[in-house]
């Protein structure tokens, strides 16, 4: 009995130190942040312009 004593207290101390410890926790993961890059590739700034040209040759008419 004093051999096996001690040998059940060890294992059972061996097998709950991952619950303990927080084993069974998820892992925390930060997020990783992407930046966006914009590049100026096709303007439409010229449609309100055109149309206001459109306009004001229908109505010249």
């Amino acid at each position: 009995m004093s051999k096996k004593l001690p040998a059940l207290v060890l294992s059972s101390v061996l097998a709950a130190s991952p619950a303990i410890s927080g084993g069974l926790d998820a892992p925390v993961i930060e997020p990783t942040v992407v930046a966006e890059e914009t590049t100026g590739s096709a303007s439409h700034d010229w449609v309100v312009p055109m149309l206001l040209v459109l306009l004001a040759a229908a109505a010249s008419n």
